[in-house]
């Protein structure tokens, strides 16, 4: 047996096993943890990119084209309006607001058309 020290909380502690370099499995998987930060932090610095919605700088993956959900869904609701033609662009919009009010998407629209007429 021989005396090791704890590379994760500088602890003094018996092994028989001459490549072990944490007490417990607490101060390996801390370890780990703190490895995994500093390698991801790395990634994100290395890898900047630009919002292809918005236009904002972001820390990302590689992949990683919008910096939000939100941006990922406003940009695929355009692309799927652009495939239409722009055919019942702004329906989404408009179904939500009839959600909003408790009525359903024709009984918002009919209401709509009586208040113009």
């Amino acid at each position: 047996m021989h005396t090791v020290t704890c590379k994760q909380c500088g602890k003094d502690f018996d092994t028989n096993h001459s490549k072990k370099i944490y007490c417990s499995y607490e101060c390996q998987r801390e370890a780990l943890k703190v490895m995994n930060r500093r390698r991801v932090s790395e990634f994100q610095k290395k890898y900047r990119n630009t919002c292809r919605w918005c236009k904002v700088e972001f820390r990302g993956g590689r992949g990683q084209r919008y910096c939000s959900p939100d941006c990922k869904a406003a940009a695929s609701e355009k692309r799927e309006n652009d495939k239409r033609g722009g055919i019942g662009k702004g329906l989404s919009e408009v179904a939500r607001k009839a959600r909003a009010s408790g009525m359903s998407y024709g009984q918002y629209v009919a209401s709509m058309e009586g208040g113009r007429t």
